[in-house]
């Protein structure tokens, strides 16, 4: 299943003409396991939101990187979307994120609601999405924390 924009993120779109290099990460848990990059169709939601997906798998499943490689990849925007944990428990894994990457812009979805279940609410990650993205243009997503703006 692919994600499309709806009107209002489309029209925001049009109206911005820009993008951002995003990554989305699933640290789920941080101490003894690689963080996952998003693939599937996460990266797709990334470029209909607006921005340009960085150090993701596309076309292929979300998979392990690095702190040393994502750092590479000089994110401006990381998206904390892990699976399994809402909006409160992606918090907590993106302030490490934000640590670990300080020059990135750090921001927490809740991943199991609107990312990592492919569905009807991947339209919602998607303007979720946009909303971090195009602060200004859509209204902020309840679904989503900003640790570092």
């Amino acid at each position: 299943m692919c994600a499309l924009p709806t009107v209002q993120v489309d029209a925001a779109l049009r109206h911005l003409g820009c993008t951002a290099d995003v990554v989305t990460l699933d640290p789920s848990r941080l101490e003894d396991d690689p963080l996952f990059c998003g693939g599937h169709w996460i990266p797709d939601q990334v470029r209909a939101a607006g921005g340009e997906p960085v150090g993701m798998h596309e076309g292929t499943a979300s998979g392990p990187t690095s702190w040393e490689a994502l750092r590479a990849v000089a994110p401006e925007v990381l998206v904390v979307a892990p699976c399994g944990f809402g909006l409160d428990g992606a918090s907590e894994q993106a302030r490490v994120v934000a640590e670990q990457v300080p020059d990135a812009t750090v921001w927490a979805i809740d991943g199991d609601a609107m990312v990592v279940r492919p569905g009807p609410r991947l339209v919602d990650g998607v303007e979720a999405i946009a909303s971090i993205l195009h602060p200004g243009v859509l209204p902020p997503s309840s679904l989503t924390r900003s640790l570092r703006a």
